[in-house]
């Protein structure tokens, strides 16, 4: 897709329908992963790159912890966590960690996707694959 991708790690697919219907309103593909330990290199690949990490119940802190490190090593990234009904109270926290944008409702990913799509604007991925090396 043109205007760039948004990275999704969720354990499940609880979120994942909600972030393609408003991500293809705003003109952006969603890749999806499962584990956080990937998200590392996704963003190797794209450190400017749009990442949503699920905030689960179990282990909150583990997500806490990852944004934190990833917002370290990929600065310019932009960092949204998302977490199920419950889980208020870990927004501040999580924006405090680096996330720019918290939700516990899949109803309220339209602000998200909307500044995803800023930021992606902002800074356009490269292309990789074939196409890429078929256009230059």
């Amino acid at each position: 897709m043109a205007g760039g991708s948004v990275i999704l790690c969720e354990q499940t697919t609880y979120w994942a329908t909600a972030w393609r219907r408003e991500l293809d309103r705003v003109g952006l593909a969603l890749r999806e992963i499962r584990l956080l330990r990937e998200c590392d290199a996704e963003l190797a690949a794209v450190p400017a790159g749009v990442l949503v990490i699920e905030i689960e119940r179990r282990d909150p802190l583990r997500a806490l912890r990852g944004i934190v490190s990833l917002r370290r090593r990929y600065p310019r990234a932009l960092v949204i966590a998302v977490a199920r009904r419950g889980l208020e109270s870990v927004k501040w926290p999580a924006l405090e960690a680096g996330a720019a944008y918290f939700t516990c409702s899949p109803r309220q990913l339209r602000p998200a996707a909307e500044l995803a799509a800023r930021h992606a604007k902002q800074h356009p991925q490269p292309e990789i694959g074939l196409l890429a090396g078929l256009r230059s």
